[in-house]
């Protein structure tokens, strides 16, 4: 019933287009006059179970559609039926973004999470306009929370993006003096209790491998500025974004004590915008290459030893150090070709990891590797793969407000 429904939807959009490119119409048109017979509430019931990206198209359907779709409200609504779906292991509006760079120009494509881990013969690959025509290494993904992405292009200038919808909102400089600091790292995250977006600038001044200064900024999207918070105190950061899991950003740092490197993790509340208590990764072998992530629920630790294994700890009790476990340990085969990142976990215990240039589940039960389905046209060129949720949520969702202060 959604499909034919979806179908008939889509063909009420196409044929309002092209009324509309003609201007010749006075009349309703005959293909939308049964919508304006249905109650707002089914037509809100209705919308709230199609698909992202339909949604985005039928906001042309009529301007009450439009300006339902468009409402905060409507947002909102989408945006936890959206989580409802992700809580309960529905993939139905979770996606893959895959970046590749062909011939130095980055190009962009999205496939459906579910389709990759259930569609043995073909997974569709939607081409998604990258948020700036720029050549490659010019941009970097920071993240993605609701359905935007945090983007930094070149060294220091951010924006996020909504690719579903295809809105791009450029940020303002922090005026932080760039010149006097040598190692970056940023964050994005979601501040759920203030209702706000935002992104984290760290900049250190390291001297003969010591830190010796590290200043944060934090810019929140709801009043479109900078504030500088809380220096940060302690080992060298990672360059690697920051990895938001539980309203918390985590960055990995690292400290030698005699000749040996400690790792731990930083933490900062997205709300409070103060650090957290450090956290201790678990104990393990030595002479691993550590990595943040989140599966099932939780904040995990990615332990690569070149060539051999990758070791996936999980932290069951978020904040307890003593609750690390190992979940899989994967091994490289001869089929492996670059490092196994994992992405996710399916309803059956597979892990989906990405393997250099190509995607695998895992049976942690068995040992053995399957192939997906996701073919792309220049495989080689698959440069960064994130998962993210299709919303309607707006960079400027905030901006009318403001503009009313």
């Amino acid at each position: 019933m959604e499909s034919s429904l979806d179908e008939r939807l889509e063909r009420c959009s196409l044929a309002k287009d092209h009324h509309q490119e003609e201007e010749e119409e006075e009349e309703e048109d005959p293909n939308t006059k049964w919508l304006a017979r249905l109650p707002q509430e089914i037509i809100v019931e209705v919308l709230l179970r199609l698909p992202v990206r339909s949604l985005s198209r039928f906001r042309c359907v009529s301007k009450p559609w439009r300006s339902l779709i468009s409402s905060s409200k409507f947002m909102n609504s989408n945006l936890k039926k959206s989580n409802e779906h992700e809580r309960d292991d529905n993939y139905s509006n979770r996606s893959l973004l895959l970046v590749s760079m062909v011939s130095l120009v980055i190009n962009m494509h999205s496939c459906s999470l579910h389709s990759v881990i259930h569609d043995k013969s073909s997974v569709k690959l939607h081409e998604v306009e990258p948020p700036k025509r720029c050549f490659y290494p010019a941009l970097y993904i920071l993240g993605s929370c609701n359905g935007i992405f945090g983007i930094l292009e070149g060294y220091h200038d951010t924006m996020l993006w909504n690719p579903t919808i295809k809105h791009l909102k450029k940020l303002p400089n922090s005026d932080t003096n760039y010149r006097r600091y040598k190692i970056f790292s940023y964050g994005f995250g979601y501040d759920e209790l203030n209702d706000d977006y935002k992104v984290v600038e760290i900049c250190c001044y390291a001297r003969l491998g010591i830190n010796r200064e590290t200043i944060v900024n934090v810019y929140s999207l709801k009043s479109n500025s900078w504030r500088r918070i809380q220096d940060y105190e302690g080992g060298m950061i990672s360059g690697s974004p920051g990895v938001f899991f539980n309203g918390v950003l985590h960055w990995l740092t690292t400290h030698r004590d005699g000749l040996k490197r400690v790792w731990s993790i930083l933490s900062l509340e997205i709300s409070s915008e103060t650090h957290g208590t450090r956290l201790m990764l678990p104990q393990s072998e030595n002479g691993f290459d550590p990595m943040l992530g989140v599966l099932k629920g939780r904040l995990c630790v990615f332990c690569n030893y070149y060539q051999q294994k990758m070791d996936v700890w999980m932290m069951n009790e978020y904040g307890n150090n003593e609750s690390w476990s190992k979940f899989a340990s994967i091994p490289y085969s001869l089929d492996i070709r670059g490092r196994i990142l994992p992405l996710s976990v399916s309803k059956s215990g597979e892990i989906l990891v990405r393997c250099g240039y190509s995607f695998m589940l895992y049976n942690k039960g068995d040992g053995s590797f399957s192939d997906t389905a996701v073919k792309m046209d220049d495989p080689t060129s698959l440069d960064e793969a994130v998962m993210y949720t299709e919303s309607l949520v707006s960079p400027y969702l905030y901006d009318d407000a403001r503009d009313q202060i």
